[in-house]
């Protein structure tokens, strides 16, 4: 198999990307599609095409893939990589409150706790849930049913509407036959 070449970029190009086209870049070059990385940013698909084609303009190189590509080979010149850390850092949580002093040794020591644990917070928060239900909550987000979760919430759905229908009959025939007794007992 043959190696792909990664297109050289001179450094002023590079340093005419925006942080925005940075991060899509990034994301592309770890095999995202544009509604992954729309999704794991918070913005649209369009968003996200639009600065790729911006940033492919920029670099003169001809496909998102290239681009990619040549950012990422461009980053790891001035970067020294480690066996499990990422070429990026992930943005800090909001900065924490200024102390005033007549704060306590305990506050500042849970605050400084915080502080440390800010990384690892953004983390937690993407965990998926374990019950899935078929119904999009949030805008943008993905339906990762698999073929058995589907037909199982298909089927749910088909005995539930059954048994509301059935319910909802056997009403109408209890009241028809109220309604039946009351007149005989009227007569």
């Amino acid at each position: 198999m043959a190696s792909k070449s990664v297109p050289a970029v001179p450094i002023e190009r590079l340093a005419r990307l925006t942080p925005g086209q940075r991060v899509c870049l990034r994301l592309v070059h770890q095999r995202l599609t544009s509604k992954d990385i729309a999704r794991e940013i918070g913005i649209s698909p369009h968003t996200v095409d639009q600065r790729l084609r911006q940033a492919i303009e920029i670099l003169g190189v001809s496909s998102r893939v290239e681009a990619a590509r040549a950012f990422a080979a461009a980053e790891a010149d001035g970067y020294q990589s480690l066996i499990y850390q990422a070429p990026y850092i992930a943005e800090d949580a909001d900065p924490a409150p200024a102390l005033s002093p007549d704060i306590g040794d305990r506050w500042r020591e849970a605050n400084a706790v915080h502080e440390m644990q800010a990384p690892y917070l953004a983390f937690a928060s993407s965990q998926p849930a374990r019950f899935i239900a078929p119904l999009p909550v949030r805008r943008g987000e993905r339906n990762d049913l698999t073929i058995m979760q589907r037909l199982g919430w298909t089927i749910a759905v088909a005995v539930g509407t059954a048994l509301s229908a059935g319910i909802f009959l056997s009403g109408i025939e209890a009241l028809g036959t109220i309604a039946t007794a009351a007149k005989r007992a009227l007569s």
